[in-house]
């Protein structure tokens, strides 16, 4: 084993939540199906993921949003098996209700992390000449979102409170 592996291994070895990756592009890919579908429409409806599965026209938001992240991946060279958009909907079934990080943010008066999740997902599409209307309309939907939540946070900074 080389120097640079046994380093890795190494760094895995301190904890189970390591392990090491072959092929990044593919893994950042693999967790941005889930994170760019399912955080934004948590984020936009104030639902856990269990909560998003019984209603089907979020259900049918996700699959459209995670079809589309899916292509771009793959137009941009990541390795994913084809059933991966189906794995991606299917982990929410089976898993423990899950809220977002994006629900999170909201919940808490956070900034969300729009770019890293949608915005960079429409850059990438427009490089590689993937259309994604749903990724588009969800990102202009929670800087909206986002933009709403700033100015109300700006207004109580401002407004004095007054006791009788």
């Amino acid at each position: 084993m080389s120097t640079e592996n046994e380093k890795l291994q190494t760094l895995v070895d301190m904890d189970d939540k390591f392990k090491a990756v072959q092929d990044v592009k593919t893994e950042r890919w693999t967790k941005m199906l889930f994170n760019g579908a399912w955080n934004p429409i948590a984020a936009l409806t104030g639902l856990d993921t269990h909560q998003l599965l019984d209603k089907p026209i979020y259900l049918e938001m996700i699959q459209r949003l995670v079809e589309e992240i899916y292509t771009v991946a793959v137009k941009s060279g990541a390795v994913l098996p084809a059933d991966l958009p189906a794995r991606t909907v299917r982990f929410a079934q089976t898993a423990a209700p899950i809220i977002p990080s994006m629900l999170q943010d909201v919940k808490h008066k956070r900034t969300m992390e729009i770019e890293a999740l949608c915005g960079n997902i429409w850059r990438q599409a427009d490089i590689v000449g993937v259309p994604v209307p749903a990724v588009k309309a969800t990102y202009e939907a929670l800087v909206k979102m986002d933009s709403s939540i700033r100015m109300h946070q700006a207004y109580e900074l401002k407004t004095p409170e007054f006791h009788v």
